[in-house]
């Protein structure tokens, strides 16, 4: 799963401002995708998402995602806000 450029930016969600999501809402991940999927929000990272980690020219971590999702098949998804549709 994974169908956004690492560049994007996590506000670019044209399905909902980041305003409405909220832990314990039921989103579906990745909407109108193969990878659809449907679960509920956990924890929402907030400021804390969107750094990577590089040291010197290395890159040691990608940014993080905003959002954790428990998802209905029993796996931990990490998404960013334009990846959610609230149900």
């Amino acid at each position: 799963m994974g169908h956004r450029k690492q560049s994007d930016a996590d506000d670019a969600s044209p399905a909902a401002p980041v305003a409405d999501f909220a832990i314990g809402n039921r989103v579906c991940v990745y909407p109108g995708s193969s990878d659809e999927r449907y679960g509920i929000i956990v924890e929402d990272f907030g400021d804390d998402a969107g750094y990577a980690v590089d040291i010197g020219d290395r890159r040691i971590a990608n940014p993080s995602r905003r959002w954790a999702i428990a998802l209905d098949d029993g796996n931990l998804a990490f998404v960013d806000t334009c990846d959610l549709r609230i149900l």
